[in-house]
């Protein structure tokens, strides 16, 4: 209620008038809102117990330490099914012999939770109910007139008054996570998705489920629909049936009441046994899969809950983050691999699409298709007029991209169009991106055991690191664009659009090594080094700087992983030495350096 004060305040009149003062008041008004309730006569407390009616007492006598004549209602399950259990059905009321203002309802084993709380509901005769689980208490921080203050207040109840109102359950936070948010439907599991924001001025948050310990209008609560032949299960499909009968529920902060587990006996273990079986039926029932908590605020950036999600074969962009919800499908599967080829719109890079496709099948990008799940997509700059072959050969294959033209490219492509590759996979689900110009050569195993040993690829770049030139030696190492590797949480990142419109483009006139080096310099990224890269390589007629059988001292060489530029006749027989001898650069020193090849 609304109390109007009026506080006046004045001199004495005699005095005043005894030494000249004229007589003066003050009158300050002020609105104070109060409760004007007494708990007792508008809360029950109703609980309900299985296999462990003991507790009910110790529940009972927390309560009736501050408020003696609090009723406090309970439902107790019979042991055992049987003829004691007969005694149960219907069930019946009955005073507690020592505890007074306590009533004890015995109904029989398997009653379930719902059917308990909606039975304590019907018969409670209080505006409201507390229902709490046997195993809670009162405590001084338990604020019984501050949870009905907040269902009394006009900040609520003028517009969309709460139906339940929940309190943090401190133990269970500090053990598992606040289990409180919003419930999303989908066409497997059930998601349980916390909330970070939207609390009001008074503390309270508006969630679609919470605890099933609450504050509940009567009335309202025996409207609500209650699945009574779910054992368990029943607290989820309470809370997402009945949002279509307009529940409102809220959480506020300002009470709890402590949630005092105890060991459990033999026959609330077997229950608990039973439970995992019982939840799957339940589950089913009410029409999903199962039930996944997050009880915690996912992040679409982090690789930690990218990786938790594919270990539990949950797609990672079915999980909504704190901005707007679940994203959007991905434009394809998930798969291992994504590998973005920058190609050329002539016959040379027509010739490099044909082999990586497939007509070479020992080529790197088809054995790695062969070895993991991978996607790929040519990356080629647009022209005026789009060639006729290579519309032909996008609809025939559905691979190549058209980029746009921006600036001039030094051999390969440009700072704005890898940003372009970059942010158009944004959507795109995979573990590792790699990044490679169409004439690279790479022997596949080297690139894979680097790859592989990263588990789970979390904040990592794979590439040939190195000094640049005229660096000094204390400055981070620089990687190549013409072939490197991002984890998935790296790509998302940069593809984000909180730190793609950063992305800066115009460093050493577009240069893509300059722009890509600068873009990691600031993230916090594993730089993992894979050797054997070589880059401007002048072709078969200087030899192959890579170990090869058939010249015994280049053995002490490292593996050859990647080598740039190759011609395709190169790329070719490179494929099928490192495929059938293990060196790519097997027989190039004796024998390649007087073959001419295109």
């Amino acid at each position: 209620a609304d109390l109007h004060l009026e506080l006046t305040t004045g001199a004495c009149p005699d005095a005043g008038e005894a030494i000249g003062v004229p007589k003066t008041s003050n009158i300050v008004r002020s609105t104070l809102h109060a409760l004007v309730d007494d708990v007792q006569d508008q809360v029950t407390v109703v609980a309900h117990s299985a296999s462990r009616c003991e507790l009910l007492e110790r529940l009972a006598l927390s309560f009736h330490s501050m408020y003696d004549r609090m009723l406090v209602m309970v439902t107790c399950e019979c042991p055992e099914p049987g003829p004691e259990g007969e005694r149960c059905s219907p069930p019946e009321a009955r005073d507690h012999p020592t505890i007074a203002f306590m009533k004890i309802v015995d109904v029989p084993y398997d009653f379930g939770l719902s059917r308990g709380k909606r039975l304590l509901a019907q018969w409670a005769q209080t505006e409201f109910v507390l229902v709490l689980d046997d195993d809670f208490v009162r405590s001084p921080l338990s604020c019984m007139e501050c949870m009905l203050l907040h269902m009394r207040s006009r900040m609520h109840s003028l517009t969309l008054p709460f139906d339940l109102l929940g309190f943090p359950i401190l133990e269970d936070e500090r053990n598992f996570g606040a289990f409180r948010g919003q419930l999303r439907a989908t066409n497997g599991p059930l998601y349980l998705e916390p909330m970070a924001s939207e609390a009001a001025v008074d503390g309270c948050m508006r969630v679609g489920i919470h605890p099933m310990a609450f504050l509940a209008r009567t009335a309202r609560l025996r409207q609500f629909k209650f699945q009574d032949q779910l054992p368990v299960g029943e607290h989820e499909q309470f809370f997402y049936a009945n949002r279509y009968l307009g529940l409102h529920a809220a959480v506020c902060f300002d009470s709890t009441f402590p949630h005092f587990r105890v060991q459990m006996s033999a026959g609330y273990k077997q229950r608990r046994e039973r439970m995992q079986e019982l939840a799957t039926d339940a589950f089913k029932k009410i029409g999903f899969q199962g039930m996944m908590y997050l009880l915690h605020k996912c992040d679409a950036y982090s690789g930690i809950d990218h990786n938790e999600f594919i270990q539990q074969n949950i797609p990672p962009w079915s999980i909504s983050d704190d901005t707007c919800g679940p994203q959007p499908e991905p434009p394809t599967d998930f798969v291992m691999f994504f590998v973005a080829i920058f190609s050329t719109m002539d016959d040379r890079g027509a010739l490099f699409r044909r082999m990586l496709r497939g007509e070479a099948p020992l080529a790197w990008l088809p054995r790695l298709a062969a070895a993991a799940p991978t996607r790929w997509a040519f990356f080629v700059e647009e022209q005026s007029i789009t060639p006729p072959a290579l519309v032909e050969e996008e609809a025939q294959h559905g691979d190549v991209v058209l980029m746009p033209q921006q600036g001039e490219t030094k051999g390969g492509f440009t700072a704005f169009q890898l940003k372009f590759a970059v942010t158009f996979l944004r959507d795109f689900h995979f573990r590792w991106l790699l990044v490679a110009e169409q004439d690279v050569f790479v022997h596949l195993e080297p690139v894979l055991s680097v790859l592989v040993a990263q588990e789970p690829p979390m904040r990592s770049a794979v590439g040939g690191w190195r000094a640049k030139a005229g660096m000094a030696s204390l400055q981070s190492p620089w990687l190549p664009p013409q072939f490197f590797a991002l984890s998935h949480d790296t790509k998302h990142l940069l593809a984000s659009p909180r730190v793609a419109r950063w992305l800066r483009t115009d460093l050493e006139n577009g240069d893509a090594a300059a722009a890509l080096n600068a873009w990691l310099a600031l993230l916090d990224v594993q730089r993992l080094e894979l050797q054997g890269v070589h880059l401007g390589w002048g072709g078969a007629a200087v030899g192959c700087p890579g170990k090869s059988s058939s010249v015994p001292q280049s053995m002490a060489l490292p593996p050859l992983a990647v080598l740039h530029p190759v011609a395709p006749g190169e790329l070719l027989l490179m494929s099928e030495a490192a495929a059938v001898h293990g060196f790519g650069c097997e027989g190039l020193n004796a024998t390649w350096a007087n073959i001419v090849i295109g």
